[in-house]
């Protein structure tokens, strides 16, 4: 899909949405027991890029605490290192 562009026919940037992961501390912890040289941190960003500019309505998140006009999502579960191979693995 192509840029959007000007009146003048120059590019302009796709809209984007940026939201923050905010990794639940005990979560956390617990796989910093298997990897004590590993740094983890408890905030990602995200940046959404949309092809045009969206309007989304107005409602609560349905997994997560807050609404969809709040810029973090919150306590997000980090599954440990296992778990995440098994959600992650190819089923033959």
């Amino acid at each position: 899909m192509s840029a959007l562009k000007t009146p003048t026919n120059a590019s302009l940037p796709k809209p984007k949405i940026t939201k923050y992961l905010l990794w639940s501390e005990q979560s956390l912890r617990a796989r910093k027991t298997r990897d004590r040289g590993a740094q983890l941190t408890q905030i990602e960003r995200l940046q959404v890029i949309l092809p045009e500019e969206q309007n989304f309505s107005f409602h609560d998140r349905a997994i997560y605490t807050g609404t969809n006009r709040g810029d973090t999502i919150y306590p997000v579960k980090a599954p440990s290192w296992t778990e995440l191979w098994m959600i992650s693995s190819p089923k033959f």
